[in-house]
């Protein structure tokens, strides 16, 4: 290892130029012409700048070092990485070959923002470096990242300081599109082009372009041309005086659809969205049916990571009876302080039929008029989670002539403590209590006054390795529940669960279950057996049943469960399944289903007891046509006993079609089951694929529409 310090010839000397020092393996020194030639892991050390290299010569004379092999420059700013390299120490000039150059913005502040340049990627064949001026001249393949803006040139040449630049045979990278152009001028960031295009073509000769003599980009956020030629496949289609697209989500859109239906009769919807900043939008809602009427709606939504909220409004004045059906959602979503989480809804609908079921053919009336509305308070942490909650819901009553509860929690406190060790043993517990009101049949037990429903369990459990292939998990439980003024019921539960595994492919599981009430009659005393099976690579076999213990005084099938049986075999093309329920009771099959899929296809079928000499098959075949994705789906339900697969047998089918001309997608669906009958044909640029301009057609309610997002 050498070491030496060098000052600068005294014909080069002034005040700026301080010593340097140079480390290597091997160091050669010319005192007659004043040249070091250094080797092997050179290391040159000047105030404010580092240099590494395999090879470096230094002309003391002149006062330039000659680089070669990994070499890598280093000052506050700036990270040059290259294969050549010549720096002048006086002039602080260089030019390198091959380069890859890092420059880091040192902003932090506001107005450093304003006053500092921003950060610098670039990627050259060659390139010029003035440190003292902070200019760079990038020659030959550059490829430049200028903040978030991705710029390709065969020419570069900017000014830092100044955030100036110039660029030769330009494409430049925003959003979705690409821009591209001869000459650029660059001026902070906004860049003016000469001659350019605009396209999402990644092609060199485009299918489709936007041109102008003249465009200005604002980076990061629009694009404006004069005099616009559109052009597809180099010829020209379209002429506008002027054109304006906004890069990234734009701060409005219009999604409109044009149809006719029976029910609906001649309509046009239109929703316009408006970003009031990145946060929070709105989406108005205008429509028009010529058989029902108006209908308008207002949708505000605000979203980020500690919060997010949003609420709908809705309503439609009948054209026909005059009556304004409306209907009202809110749901609110927050972070709070100490990891709480607030979450409400709150729900509105003033007419029964104005539900989801209002625009179609045939709206039946499915719920009454009603209020919805819960809230909750959670809390989730290693140790435990814990929810404080309430639900309300009211309904009209034509009788009383306002709402009235008909279901209600108010409110619900649930804590479940995580598991937890003491010693040898873990334990866990929950507790649930609810005030509890209930008159609506079709949700549960009724109450028709307040309750006080109370209920909790008490688990402690460990998994012992009694000998190798054979374990242990015990679980002893003690649960309590009382409602209101009855009596406290209290159980003693446990589920002993014993797996052997002594012979690798094959495992036996045992699990005794015991719910017994203190001081009364056993709930259920059942010992679950299961077993699986893996005979050879990929295959898998698993069976599982019940024999209740309680059923003793019963002849012994009549103890058991249905028996399941599960076949699982993977193959590197192909993956088969096979499972089926089976009565051991009176030695017959329940039901059976089995499924084969691969890349390319899936088959399935299934049959029921219930269903006695009928199969449901369903098939999906997917496959390349040319240039086109197919995708083909079937249901067909049928006797297999003829084995006639008809047309009134096949109860669903499906056809999509896709097909992607690089730039272009066309995708075409159509989708009849016992209920709908309906076909999609959607055309967008691929760029934009959930902007799509399309046909929709429901045969079922003979509806019609032209459709743009």
């Amino acid at each position: 290892m050498a070491l030496f310090v060098f000052t600068p010839h005294p014909a080069l000397a002034d005040d700026g130029n301080l010593p340097f020092s140079i480390e290597c393996e091997f160091l050669t020194y010319d005192r007659t012409a004043e040249i070091v030639f250094s080797t092997g892991n050179v290391y040159i050390k000047r105030p404010g700048i580092e240099m590494r290299a395999k090879e470096a010569t230094f002309f003391r004379q002149i006062g330039e070092i000659f680089m070669k092999k990994e070499v890598k420059i280093e000052d506050g700013t700036t990270t040059i990485i290259c294969d050549e390299a010549q720096y002048n120490v006086t002039s602080g000039t260089a030019y390198f070959r091959n380069v890859l150059m890092k420059r880091k913005s040192l902003r932090t502040s506001q107005k450093e923002k304003e006053s500092q340049p921003p950060s610098l990627d670039a990627l050259a064949d060659e390139a010029y470096y003035d440190r003292n001026n902070d200019k760079i001249l990038l020659v030959g393949n550059v490829k430049v990242t200028d903040s978030s803006t991705t710029i390709i040139c065969s020419r570069a040449d900017y000014d830092i300081k100044a955030e100036t630049a110039t660029f030769s045979a330009v494409r430049i990278k925003q959003d979705e599109f690409y821009v591209v152009g001869n000459e650029v001028e660059k001026d902070n960031d906004v860049y003016f082009f000469n001659k350019a295009y605009i396209t999402s073509c990644d092609e060199p000769v485009p299918h489709y372009k936007i041109s102008s003599p003249r465009l200005k980009l604002i980076a990061g956020d629009s694009i404006s041309m004069n005099n616009v030629v559109f052009s597809i496949h180099g010829v020209p289609a379209f002429y506008f005086p002027y054109y304006w697209q906004k890069i990234g989500e734009k701060k409005w859109n219009l999604s409109v659809r044009l149809g006719r239906s029976l029910r609906k009769g001649t309509y046009i919807n239109t929703k316009f969205r408006w970003n009031w900043t990145k946060n929070f939008r709105s989406y108005f809602i205008n429509d028009y049916f010529s058989h029902l009427g108006y209908g308008k709606g207002l949708e505000l939504d605000y979203a980020k990571d500690e919060i997010k909220s949003n609420l709908y409004a809705y309503h439609i004045d009948e054209k026909s009876t005059g009556i304004r059906n409306m209907t009202f959602r809110h749901s609110h979503w927050q972070k709070l302080p100490a990891d709480f989480l607030w979450q409400s809804y709150i729900e509105f609908q003033d007419f029964s039929v104005f539900n989801s079921d209002y625009m179609k053919d045939e709206s039946d009336e499915l719920k009454p008029t009603y209020k919805r509305s819960r809230v909750s308070l959670t809390k989730l942490s290693e140790a435990y989670y814990f929810r404080l909650s309430g639900y309300r819901n009211e309904v009209w009553s034509d009788k009383l002539n306002r709402y009235e509860a008909d279901n209600v929690i108010a409110p619900e406190a649930y804590l479940r403590l995580n598991p937890r060790k003491i010693k040898f043993l873990q334990y866990d517990f929950i507790y649930n209590f609810r005030n509890y009101y209930n008159m609506d049949i079709n949700n549960g037990t009724l109450y028709r006054e307040y309750a006080s429903i109370h209920d909790s369990q008490f688990r402690i459990f460990e998994s012992f390795r009694l000998l190798r292939g054979l374990t242990l998990f015990p679980r002893f439980g003690y649960l309590f529940s009382k409602t209101g003024n009855q009596d406290l019921i209290d159980y003693y539960v446990h589920d002993i669960n014993l797996t052997s595994n002594f012979y690798k492919p094959l495992k036996f599981t045992f699990i005794h279950n015991y719910e017994k009430r203190i001081g009364g009659e056993t709930v259920y005393r059942n010992v679950a057996v299961s077993d699986e099976w893996r005979p050879a690579r990929g295959v898998v076999f698993r069976q599982s049943a019940i024999y209740d213990i309680e059923k003793s005084s019963q002849i012994f099938k009549k103890r058991f469960s249905p028996l399941q049986n599960q076949l699982n075999i993977t193959s590197r093309k192909v993956d088969y399944y096979l499972r089926n329920y089976f009565d051991v009771r009176n030695s017959e099959t329940l039901s059976w289903e089995a499924e084969a899929g691969g890349r390319f296809f899936s088959t399935r079928v299934t049959h029921n007891i219930a269903e006695k000499n009928f199969v449901n098959l369903f098939q999906t075949l997917s496959f390349k046509l040319g240039e086109w994705n197919v995708k083909l789906r079937g249901r067909a339900y049928f006797n297999y006993d003829n084995l006639k697969i008809s047309g009134d047998s096949l109860m669903e089918k499906e056809i999509v079609i896709n097909k992607k001309l690089h730039c272009w997608d066309l995708y075409a669906r159509y989708l009849v089951t016992s209920e709908r009958r309906e076909a999609w044909i959607f055309f967008n640029i691929s760029v934009f694929p959930d902007k799509p301009i399309g046909i929709y057609h429901d045969a079922v309610e003979d509806e019609w529409s032209l459709q743009k997002k």
